[in-house]
């Protein structure tokens, strides 16, 4: 196996997590690809949890969402927290 992944998923809506969580637990599993997953119902609780020193590979990131939405969530990724190496997935 490859080094793990380790994956931010971010959308209001529980259903649409559940449904990215599936495919990429399918998909890594098919690549032999080890991964783990964290799911955020909100824009602020991932970006609380980066700040905290959380690190992710992958983020997948709803743009519209009630609170801060995922345009706000990146921007404040790339310049509050200057990081510049995490992918980010826009999902809509």
């Amino acid at each position: 196996m490859k080094k793990m992944w380790l994956i931010a998923i971010c959308d209001d809506s529980r259903r649409e997590c559940f449904k990215v969580e599936e495919l990429l637990e399918n998909y890594c599993m098919e690549k032999r690809i080890a991964m783990e997953a964290e799911i955020f119902y909100d824009g602020s609780q991932l970006y609380e949890k980066m700040e905290e020193g959380r690190h992710y590979d992958l983020i997948f990131l709803d743009i519209l969402m009630y609170g801060m939405d995922g345009i706000e969530v990146a921007r404040k990724i790339r310049r509050g927290l200057k990081n510049e190496e995490v992918q980010i997935v826009y999902m809509s």
